[in-house]
């Protein structure tokens, strides 16, 4: 097999390729070979007709359409690897000469990923910062765990701060005079100050007692999580059915052995600051691969063809309409929130589908360089902790089993180990 590579562009190529003779017998016996199995010819039981039998009765159209299918795919395929590129889509193949069975030659044109080159990983400047719990954090928990194991007690004295208020409500159109949808409730149970409610609304409530009752306009935040309340005004009914201070335990032994296996204050504090100092470690992995990649993203070049560019940008879109329905929106009210329309929102994510592209080529290119593999062994051992952790999940056991998702799995896991070996290689030019 011949294979000439004529460079289109940075980003496209075209492989003209001329199969040898033997290649071509060699497909061409397997072809006639896998279709005698499935014809009927007198004399003979069917998938035994003999070759030589079978070519006489076999449809010359269909012998040559999937000789044709079955050659060029695997032509491409050994081409490719011969000239050593890295497609971004399926090829266009069209047949520049054929002579059945004896000559063919073959011209697949490609978008390509053009070359990749490196940050040097001996400048890059991000390295991983240790976040060390402070007491404050461990106290904020300690007083948390007070406030859940509080008692409560009905007073008749105003409302303050830490005062737990059992109160009606009802959120109206200033300009309709309509209740706006989802903005009544009754008997609603809040703690004044755990700021868990819209941003004024619990500082109205301070002063109030037990049959109060009050209006007051509050204008909803501008990136509130429904479209239709972003940035406005609703007037709120209020009607104060009870007014509870929460008794806090005192910290002693007993309450400290009511939350675990505990002894003491200062076994309760360690477990606290372990479990803390963990979702540190964690967050501060999580700051330094976003800030690597991007240092990596930033300093190292690749050349993108368009159309795998859009293929990204397709997937981003997909997976943005899936969230805005999971909040509860449809796309039309995203957009309209965000004051886009369509082709605006797309092009708004074109820089970050851009990003991911070369992210993840950048991480590859680096894992090669630097032999990082995922062994059979790791991705076994993945997928049973998977399994065993959705055991009760069919469905989910079903995703698992799927060979593609596996190999989805198994290339998460190589990201993971690549941005390990730079965490490491990271502090050693401390």
């Amino acid at each position: 097999m011949h294979v000439k590579l004529i460079q289109n562009s940075i980003t496209n190529v075209s492989l003209l390729v001329v199969v040898d003779k033997e290649m071509i017998s060699q497909y061409y016996n397997r072809t006639v070979e896998q279709l005698a199995r499935t014809i009927n010819v007198p004399g003979f039981r069917k998938g035994n007709v003999p070759i030589t039998v079978a070519v006489k009765h076999l449809n010359d159209q269909l012998v040559q359409s999937e000789f044709l299918e079955s050659i060029m795919n695997d032509v491409y395929i050994n081409a490719i690897k011969e000239v050593k590129i890295t497609p971004a889509n399926q090829p266009n193949v069209s047949i520049k000469k054929f002579v059945p069975y004896d000559n063919l030659e073959l011209e697949y044109k490609v978008d390509v990923i053009g070359e990749i080159k490196l940050a040097n990983l001996l400048t890059l400047k991000t390295k991983k910062e240790f976040i060390k719990v402070k007491p404050a954090d461990i106290n904020k928990i300690v007083e948390d765990l007070r406030e859940k194991e509080a008692e409560k007690k009905e007073v008749k004295r105003p409302a303050k701060l830490k005062d737990e208020v059992v109160f009606d409500f009802e959120g109206i159109d200033p300009k309709t005079k309509e209740t706006i949808a989802g903005a009544k409730s009754e008997d609603y149970s809040l703690v004044l100050g755990s700021k868990s409610f819209i941003p004024g609304f619990e500082e109205e409530l301070v002063g109030l007692k037990k049959d109060d009752k009050k209006e007051f306009k509050i204008t909803f935040p501008a990136d509130y999580h429904a479209a239709e309340l972003k940035s406005k005004v609703v007037l709120f009914k209020i009607y104060i059915k009870s007014v509870q201070e929460l008794v806090l335990p005192e910290i002693n032994e007993k309450f400290v052995e009511k939350l675990g296996p505990f002894k003491s204050l200062e076994d309760l504090k360690k477990a606290i600051s372990d479990q803390l100092q963990q979702e540190n470690d964690k967050n501060s992995k999580q700051i330094f691969d976003n800030k690597i990649v991007e240092e990596l993203v930033e300093k190292s070049t690749v050349d993108l063809p368009d159309s795998l560019v859009e293929s990204e940008l397709d997937r981003v879109i997909e997976a943005d309409k899936r969230n805005v329905l999971m909040n509860g929106q449809t796309f039309e009210e995203h957009l309209k929130s965000e004051g886009v329309d369509e082709k605006q929102h797309r092009e708004s994510n074109r820089k970050l589908a851009i990003t991911q592209i070369k992210a993840g080529l950048i991480l590859s290119k680096i894992a090669t360089e630097k032999g990082i593999e995922v062994t059979d062994q790791e991705l076994f051992d993945r997928l049973s902790m998977l399994r065993q952790y959705y055991a009760t999940d069919e469905a989910m056991i079903k995703e698992l089993d799927n060979k593609d998702n596996q190999l989805d799995i198994k290339n998460r896991m190589m990201v993971e180990k690549t941005l390990d070996f730079l965490e490491k290689e990271q502090a050693k030019s401390k």
